[in-house]
């Protein structure tokens, strides 16, 4: 075999050993977020009926706040056929707000916004 051959065999050899490590570089990120999505991540998993939404990251409700299950049901409510893709608790200017990502017609991704103590909604 010639010089070149041998050459142009082993750069052959050199990218598919490149190109296979980043496959398995791949499946390792989708498989950690399959794991993660199983532990309780809400974002990629689309349809999960409103108990299995993770709870208020730790922020605690007074008495007379809605819960985030509570937010979820009525961001339903408001918007009849659109699917709760997400569902999170946060902090906003001292106030306490669920925000719930829905999924509604021609795919389009909208934020509800539901005040905990008030009930208003964005």
């Amino acid at each position: 075999m010639s010089a070149k051959i041998r050459t142009s065999h082993r750069s052959a050899q050199r990218h598919t050993a490149a190109g296979l490590a980043a496959l398995a570089a791949v499946l390792a990120a989708l498989t950690a977020l399959a794991q993660e999505d199983s532990r309780g991540d809400t974002s990629l998993v689309p349809d999960r009926p409103a108990q299995s939404f993770p709870a208020q990251r730790g922020i605690p409700l007074q008495r007379d706040q809605i819960s985030l299950q509570q937010a979820i049901e009525i961001a339903r409510r408001q918007n009849p056929g659109w699917t709760v893709v997400s569902a999170d608790t946060r902090m906003r200017n001292g106030r306490v707000v669920h925000e719930i990502r829905i999924l509604g017609e021609n795919n389009r991704v909208r934020t509800v916004q539901i005040d905990a103590q008030s009930r208003d909604s964005r």
